[in-house]
């Protein structure tokens, strides 16, 4: 043993011990204190979304311009992520700002639209129900009353669809008059032996 311990190690056993040591200390090596970690020392693509403490990532840790709007989640952003000063008018609301004000729109004619609604009422004239063809009536309205709108209706007949409006429209009651009444006209296209009937309406207003 004595023998043994007096022998100088040969210089292949000095580098496998130096091999050795190497392999066991690795190659990692410590950074000074803290805050000393920057871009340079991490691989690019390594870091994740895993690696980033949740809530912990601010507007000032993101470049101004690096986020577009394929980056943001559909319908992720809501009326309060956004400032409200930073909006630019709608370009259809900018056509807003040269109406009337609505108490002007709610005026017809200079009188309000309530009031113009209700001086409007609806005159009816029915014809004798038979199988007379053709029927005409008019719906008039009273003096010094104008016509704003009517129409007509068809009720009865053995065969409904053989019995057609054949005109309905505004009327005179002299040239140069106001309209002032209301005419329909309906006919059978074909023989209806069942009695039927013509109403026409006449809205009328007195101005």
């Amino acid at each position: 043993m004595g023998k043994m311990l007096k022998r100088r190690p040969s210089g292949a056993t000095g580098v496998a011990f130096l091999a050795l040591v190497a392999a066991l200390s690795g190659t990692a090596v410590a950074l000074p204190g803290t805050n000393t970690v920057d871009s340079g020392d991490i691989k690019n693509n390594s870091v994740r979304s895993k690696d980033l403490r949740n809530n912990d990532v601010r507007g000032k840790d993101i470049r101004t311009g690096a986020v577009s709007s394929s980056d943001l989640r559909n319908d992720g952003v809501t009326g309060t992520d956004v400032r409200e000063s930073t909006l630019a008018k709608v370009p259809r609301a900018a056509s807003a700002d040269s109406a009337t004000v609505a108490i002007n729109a709610a005026n017809l004619g200079g009188e309000p639209a309530g009031d113009y609604l209700n001086d409007i009422r609806m005159v009816t004239e029915t014809s004798a129900s038979d199988s007379v063809s053709p029927k005409t009536v008019t719906a008039n309205c009273a003096s010094g009353e104008e016509i704003v709108g009517g129409g007509a209706n068809i009720e009865g007949g053995t065969a409904p669809e053989n019995i057609v409006l054949q005109d309905s429209h505004p009327d005179q009651s002299g040239p140069g008059d106001a309209f002032d009444n209301w005419v329909a006209v309906a006919v059978e296209t074909d023989a209806d032996a069942g009695n039927w009937t013509l109403t026409t309406y006449a809205l009328c207003s007195d101005g």
